[in-house]
């Protein structure tokens, strides 16, 4: 069966899927706030029905998730220096860890962790990595980034848009935009 698409001058842009789905259309004035704003909301309406009570296996999650994004943002923080050393290929490990960061925060997000309760949990985590040895924290790294592939793979399409889009944005902050010659 063959799928004809026809096209007509109209106020409104459209997104076709063939195989016989509808147009979905959309006013061509701020397309891009209101898709982001609807994403936004589908996300966090999806993170409602995924949310869990505070029970003792959410709030050891909640630890969890704060050692980890505390290990990673340690293992930035020497790639930046080489970065801005001139070492412009670390880069894309980057970007690459501070989504894992991005994710395990999402996921803590969409269990329930709201601030204070996060930034006291970050800063208990940062308190208490400086006391571990180098092969300990190592360890650990190594454990928060496969577990942080594992969250990513379980993740849907936006929730992965999103820590993407929100890494890529600390990234360009944390180093400038990407020369893309």
């Amino acid at each position: 069966m063959q799928t004809v698409f026809t096209t007509a001058v109209c106020p409104v842009r459209c997104f076709g899927v063939e195989y016989g789905m509808d147009l979905i259309c959309f006013p061509r004035q701020r397309l891009s706030g209101r898709l982001w704003r609807s994403l936004g909301a589908l996300w966090l309406v999806a993170g409602a029905h995924s949310a869990h009570a505070a029970d003792a296996g959410t709030e050891e999650f909640f630890r969890r998730s704060s050692s980890c994004v505390a290990a990673l943002k340690a293992d930035v923080a020497p790639l930046i220096a080489r970065y801005k050393a001139g070492a412009t290929q670390t880069r894309p490990d980057i970007l690459k860890l501070t989504e894992l960061g991005f994710t395990f925060a999402g996921t803590a997000y969409l269990r329930g962790l709201r601030n204070p309760q996060a930034d006291s949990l970050m800063q208990d985590a940062e308190k208490a990595q400086k006391t571990q040895g180098t092969e300990q924290l190592k360890a650990l790294s190594q454990a928060c980034q496969s577990e942080g592939q594992a969250l990513y793979r379980k993740a849907n399409f936006i929730e992965r848009a999103l820590v993407k889009n929100k890494a890529q944005s600390r990234v360009e902050h944390l180093l400038g935009p990407e020369d893309k010659r």
